[in-house]
């Protein structure tokens, strides 16, 4: 939590007002590696700390095609954990549609025009009633990967939490927000402020290498790591996890080999992200690595044997996963 006193008054403001029946969203919007998912993870340890019913779910790219997978998470087994007789209260009114996009009653039949807002309208009101019993915090990681319907489920309680004693908590990757509207509602709502986790300062890389490597870093060891990593909080660990493994020592003189280290730490962390990628995610990376910075799609395309289209929808998503910039021309965005 270094250099994120802002955003952690934010969340400490937010659960108070929700506590207190006035509901907020906070918004948290940054590149990967900036540290969302930990500030996430801290709204939700102070929301259980005030006595907040706190549901938590997290997108993930393999499930985004599962409509209202992001919301079954977050509602489901709570819902299902209550007793029999507060469950058939629950489901009684618009409640009933509700509990039958959770699979937890027979979905009552609608048609197709009213069918998408009946079930958020459901959805809505479902958490209203739990909010009676008690202020709710709902705590959504990684929105971007999450099923169009539960990200418009969001946009939709967005709108309306202030009503609540109800605090949403959303993570999302700043990337996504110019492709997806949806996600663009829910920081426009009035209810809703956006923090911005800024990259760490070399003040605080220095404290995170000490931690790390067991001493205090000389001043060009620490200028190197923040230079190479850009700030970004995930990068610097990953970085500081192989120097700790050859136990490199945070001197000047171990400046170079640093920077020799360096392209391994990055090169672990896009693995990892890629084993997470559809098949086509993988295969335009690989390419537009052998072709280096300022490839074109076309020649990507074709090296990858994907048709353009496809190829496109990849870019997308290494575009989403931060591992290419966008733009016309494919280019890593990783320090």
């Amino acid at each position: 939590m270094l250099e994120r006193d802002a955003e952690q008054e934010s969340i400490t403001a937010f659960v108070e007002s929700a506590r207190r029946g006035a509901g907020a969203c906070l918004v948290i919007s940054g590149p990967p590696g900036i540290g969302k998912t930990a500030l996430a993870a801290q709204a939700a340890v102070a929301a259980r700390a005030a006595g907040m019913l706190t549901l938590t779910a997290r997108g993930t790219q393999l499930e985004s095609d599962y409509a209202l997978g992001v919301v079954r998470q977050l509602l489901e087994r709570a819902v299902r954990e209550l007793p029999a007789a507060v469950r058939d209260e629950l489901a009684k009114g618009a409640g009933e549609i509700a509990m039958g996009a959770l699979g937890l009653a027979r979905a009552r039949e609608s048609s197709a025009a009213d069918g998408g807002f009946a079930v958020l309208h459901g959805l809505y009101w479902l958490v209203a009633d739990l909010a009676v019993r008690g202020p709710v915090a709902l705590i959504v990681d990684d929105a971007h990967w999450g099923d169009d319907l539960s990200n418009r489920w969001l946009a939709f309680l967005a709108q309306r939490v202030e009503e609540l004693p109800v605090l949403l908590v959303i993570t999302l990757r700043s990337a996504e927000l110019a492709d997806n509207p949806v996600l663009g509602e829910i920081e426009l709502a009035s209810a809703s402020r956006v923090v911005r986790p800024r990259p760490l300062s070399a003040p605080a890389c220095a404290v995170i290498v000490e931690q790390a490597l067991g001493s205090q870093p000389e001043p060009e060891f620490t200028s190197a790591c923040h230079q190479v990593t850009g700030g970004n909080p995930l990068l610097l660990r990953e970085l500081l996890a192989v120097l700790a493994g050859e136990s490199v020592a945070p001197t000047a003189a171990a400046v170079e080999q640093l920077e020799a280290v360096g392209p391994q730490a990055v090169v672990g962390y896009v693995k990892r992200t890629l084993l997470r990628l559809p098949r086509r995610g993988q295969e335009i990376a690989w390419a537009a690595a052998v072709f280096g910075p300022g490839a074109e799609l076309v020649h990507v395309a074709e090296l990858a044997g994907l048709h353009r289209h496809d190829a496109a929808d990849a870019v997308d998503l290494l575009v989403g996963a931060g591992v290419l910039a966008s733009g016309d021309r494919l280019e890593l965005s990783i320090p």
